[in-house]
């Protein structure tokens, strides 16, 4: 039986294993769980009966200052509402304080990131070995939107150029030719001719956009870093600019309208990066 001084984590804990669990995927389980590691880093861990409403919503609204994505943060809301009408239905608690809670509305800008050189390579190291891993090795080397990958078919490569062509777009400038890198052509040339997409999962059926979040999921579990498909393509940007490509090559090659908007959403200067440059004094 469960007593009536159980604390926020440990209810948390047990909603997710016994009533969260047994009716989801696997993957939002294990977004639930990213979603609980944030939530224990906002909120304080006390008696459950003694959370009240205004805790919970000023735990959220900060998660939306840091720049936390809506969609993670919705999760966290559905996680707390779930979980303390669970704890209400069994008597653990006298209401359920958090089911009028409110998604922040914030016009904070999205905090873009992009990986480290360590941390890319160790990124690559583990897709080298792992089942579908070249899907993301070649993102990061060639800075494709997810829907360009999955669409990318055989007669937008070119062979004998060694590029493939990004024919179909919802601009002008998204429309564009992009050179490969050695590591990037030879993935497409290990591709069988299945169908008329170059890349198609273990079932021989074109990939989708699940099947890359399943991967995606994967690799941050077995890395423990967090990775995205935008976040390969902000790296593949911050990657050009640091080894001194033009902010127009990058603009184009990225399939942006404007240089502006390239250097102001999707390169980043990291730490590691700063360090080396600054050296450049001594």
């Amino acid at each position: 039986m469960l007593h009536n001084t159980i604390n926020l984590y440990d209810w948390i804990s047990i909603w997710l294993e016994t009533y969260s669990k047994i009716k989801i995927k696997d993957s939002t389980y294990t977004n639930y769980l990213y979603c609980f590691k944030k939530i224990r880093k906002y909120i304080e861990n006390k008696n459950i009966k003694e959370i009240q409403e205004i805790e919970l919503q000023l735990s959220i609204n900060r998660m939306a200052i840091d720049g936390m994505s809506m969609s993670y943060i919705k999760k966290i809301i559905l996680i707390f509402s779930c979980s303390f009408s669970k704890a209400y239905k069994n008597n653990i608690v006298n209401f359920n304080v958090a089911e009028d809670l409110t998604l922040p509305f914030t016009k904070q800008p999205k905090k873009i990131i992009s990986l480290t050189i360590s941390e890319q390579k160790k990124i690559e190291q583990f897709c080298e070995n792992s089942l579908l891993g070249y899907l993301i090795i070649f993102l990061l080397n060639t800075g494709l939107r997810r829907s360009e990958l999955i669409d990318l078919k055989w007669e937008n490569y070119n062979e004998k150029n060694q590029e493939i062509s990004i024919v179909k777009s919802k601009t002008s400038s998204g429309v564009r030719i992009i050179p490969l890198l050695p590591i990037t052509n030879n993935i497409i040339k290990r591709q069988d001719k299945i169908n008329e997409y170059i890349f198609n999962n273990t079932k021989k059926n074109k990939i989708t956009a699940s099947c890359l979040k399943k991967l995606l999921i994967r690799i941050r579990k077995e890395t423990n870093i967090y990775i995205t498909n935008h976040i390969c393509r902000h790296t593949f940007a911050t990657r050009l600019c640091e080894l001194g490509a033009t902010s127009k090559t990058v603009s184009t090659i990225l399939g942006h309208s404007t240089v502006n908007f390239t250097l102001n959403n999707y390169v980043t200067s990291n730490t590691e990066q700063l360090h080396k440059e600054i050296r450049l004094l001594i």
